[in-house]
């Protein structure tokens, strides 16, 4: 690959992730916390330590098995609270949903369990996931579960020092070209509230799908 596409794929891959991760909120204090089941466990690790700062008296711990996690020993949820406990957060204030398999059915599922158990309706929540789910997990609570405050945290991390913690390269660009496919046929489907794409994001979307990043593609 010679380096003028090189510089054209990294350049179009920050775009997106950019755009995907949003910007940084401050963290306030809520009702609970909502940890994302998925193969990042620094989405776990955050989670406790926003527990242990003292953000929400409860943490909710969500997921059962993804695309990238069926090779997890345990549920994502199980994996998740193991790694709280481990971190300081006492086994009783994790709670566990262990039925859903996307973000969709994390938030409708951790919603009901909640109800379920008869705590009361939290006005707040923080939900925690990988950087760049931050805007389709908003986008997703706007539809499903509107009424709560919502504030998204996430590890800080670029592009970069995602690629090299977490995904290889390619598997990282191919996942943030997934996620754009999913922001645009969700919205349309009436799955999560609508999302405009910018032109410069959309003309990087499909640089990418060019030059063969289709991976993630439904």
């Amino acid at each position: 690959m010679d380096i003028k596409t090189t510089k054209i794929i990294e350049d179009s891959a920050v775009i997106l992730w950019n755009f995907l991760a949003l910007d940084t909120q401050p963290v306030q204090n809520a009702d609970i916390i909502i940890s994302f089941g998925c193969s990042d466990l620094k989405v776990a690790e955050h989670a406790a330590l926003l527990w242990l700062e003292g953000r929400a008296p409860f943490l909710l711990c969500s997921g059962k098995f993804g695309n990238k996690t069926d090779h997890f020993s345990q549920c994502e949820c199980e994996v998740f609270a193991d790694i709280s406990v481990k971190m300081g957060v006492p086994r009783e204030k994790i709670i566990l949903e262990s039925n859903s398999t996307n973000t969709a059915e994390n938030i409708v599922f951790s919603h009901d369990l909640l109800c379920s158990l008869r705590l009361a309706e939290p006005n707040s929540v923080i939900a925690v996931t990988k950087p760049f789910a931050k805007r389709r997990l908003i986008a997703t609570f706007e539809r499903l579960w509107p009424e709560p405050k919502l504030i998204v945290s996430t590890a800080q991390e670029n592009f970069q020092t995602y690629a090299d913690r977490v995904l290889p390269l390619p598997s990282l660009i191919s996942s943030l070209v997934g996620a754009v496919q999913r922001l645009i046929i969700y919205g349309r489907k009436g799955i999560i509230s609508h999302q405009e794409i910018p032109f410069y994001v959309y003309d990087a979307y499909k640089a990418l799908i060019f030059h063969g990043f289709k991976e993630e593609l439904i």
